[in-house]
């Protein structure tokens, strides 16, 4: 994320310098699950797409190493 944020790469300006990689991998997780070839999607009702959605972007995004831990310590919580 650094050397992206850094260099002014085009990824950068696209995620606004926030968890670049991480909002790219969202991105294109979402691209591919929602292809015609891949649509794992299909047939869920609109609520529970979106639960998933929001759930997979949730564990995509916390593995940016500055929310990462952030990230942890509430999962703990919840499983407590």
């Amino acid at each position: 994320n650094n050397f992206q944020k850094n260099s002014g790469s085009s990824l950068a300006v696209t995620y606004n310098d926030r968890a670049i990689l991480e909002n790219f991998h969202a991105a294109e997780t979402f691209r591919i699950l929602l292809s015609d070839r891949c649509n794992v999607t299909e047939g869920m009702v609109r609520e529970d797409f979106q639960t998933f959605r929001a759930l997979v972007l949730e564990f995509i995004l916390a593995t940016d190493m500055s929310s990462h831990f952030e990230f942890i310590s509430k999962f703990k919580v919840r499983l407590e």
